[in-house]
């Protein structure tokens, strides 16, 4: 790993978190008291008409380290969407849940998910815990949930983007594959301008750098409107996902790793 460029974008993440002021008198569900959730019927279908089907990138490395037999360690990176506030158990937050579909679909891997989720967290705050892993123990594959409490807290795009930028740079020379998972949907959320324009940001580094991009805040749209416009997916807060949207979320993350191993077949 180039330690020197690893040590720039650990500094390029202070500038942000020391430059980073919330919103005040804002709503903020990362510190709202929601409690163990109670469990929901799960519905059977994660699938709708109009849903996006976000493009598989191929995956070469993890494939090789699946190919042979080695236990692989994919680390997921996020806020309370990867934690898995307004879950039932840890067990239904969607790193737990995209382990079990992983190890169900590739039979005899040895997959272990890490849930590495810290609520309130900006990207500035989780690209500095990404460099420190990085270094410590660089994971097979890294997922990478972000932009909900950036576009919430008023973080301006172009830096947001600049911390993105300099940690996907970071993972890709220490040979690490990734993804980037979108933004949390609700209507309230989808009228906000700056939020929205975080969202699309994310989008087109995706593309810019070449990862794999879940567009989970148009996925989550399709099936509410899917759903007569019921958010049943969310928590009792209105905000967070419950056990259904974890579980919509493992499966469209899930779908784009199985995608990208069978990409480019080697």
């Amino acid at each position: 790993m180039d330690w020197a460029k690893a040590g720039q974008a650990l500094a390029l993440a202070g500038l942000l978190l020391a430059t980073h002021m919330p919103v005040a008198a804002q709503f903020d569900p990362d510190k709202s008291p929601v409690g163990p959730a109670r469990p929901v019927v799960i519905p059977q279908s994660c699938d709708a008409p109009g849903m996006p089907r976000d493009k598989a990138l191929a995956t070469p490395r993890l494939k090789r380290l699946l190919a042979k037999g080695v236990d692989v360690r994919i680390a997921a990176f996020g806020s309370s969407s990867t934690q898995g506030v307004g879950a039932s158990s840890q067990a239904m937050a969607f790193p737990l849940q995209l382990q079990a579909i992983l190890r169900r679909t590739l039979k005899h891997a040895h997959i272990n998910v890490d849930n590495m989720g810290v609520p309130g967290e900006i990207a500035a705050e989780t690209a500095v815990r990404i460099l420190t892993d990085l270094a410590a123990e660089p994971p097979a594959f890294l997922i990478w949930q972000a932009g909900v409490n950036d576009g919430m807290h008023d973080v301006a795009v172009t830096r947001f983007e600049n911390v993105l930028r300099s940690t996907i740079d970071a993972t890709r020379r220490a040979g690490v594959e990734m993804s980037l998972v979108g933004q949390q949907y609700t209507a309230k959320l989808a009228e906000e301008p700056h939020y929205t324009a975080i969202g699309r940001s994310m989008e087109r580094i995706a593309r810019e750098k070449g990862i794999a991009f879940i567009d989970r805040f148009s996925a989550m749209r399709v099936l509410v409107a899917a759903n007569g416009g019921s958010e049943e997916m969310l928590a009792d807060d209105n905000f967070h996902l419950n056990d259904y949207g974890y579980r919509c979320m493992a499966e469209h993350i899930a779908k784009s790793i199985i995608e990208g191993l069978k990409a480019g077949n080697m």
